[in-house]
């Protein structure tokens, strides 16, 4: 059960990043 937390937390970082580099490319200002 404990592996498969942290999988998903994994893969949720990672969206959450993808999202975040999105938002970052059409606003033009990076938000660290």
């Amino acid at each position: 059960m404990r592996n498969i937390k942290r999988k998903t937390n994994r893969l949720k970082v990672k969206r959450l990043a993808k999202l975040k580099k999105r938002l970052t490319r059409k606003v033009g200002t990076p938000r660290c």
